[in-house]
C-alpha cells in the first residue's frame, strides 16, 4: 500500500512519521502501512477538531466583545 502525494503532504504538516513501505519503518512507530494510514487520518481528524474548536472560541470572543 503506497501514500499518494496529499497523504506525504499532510503526514509531513500535522508531524506524523510515516515510510514508503512496510519494510521501510519511521523512526518512532512499527506500524503496517494500513495501521500508519489509518493513524494518519485520526491523527488529521484530532487536528482538525482542535482548530475549529480554537475559531469557535475566537469567533465568541470577538462577538461578545
Amino acid at each position: 500500500m503506497q501514500y499518494n502525494r496529499f497523504e506525504k503532504i499532510l503526514a509531513r504538516a500535522i508531524d506524523y512519521s510515516i515510510g514508503e513501505t512496510d519494510k521501510d519503518t519511521p523512526k518512532v512507530a512499527v506500524l503496517s502501512q494500513r495501521h500508519a494510514k489509518i493513524g494518519l487520518y485520526m491523527k488529521f481528524i484530532e487536528k482538525l477538531v482542535a482548530w475549529l474548536t480554537c475559531f469557535v472560541i475566537i469567533a465568541g470572543v470577538w462577538r461578545h466583545w
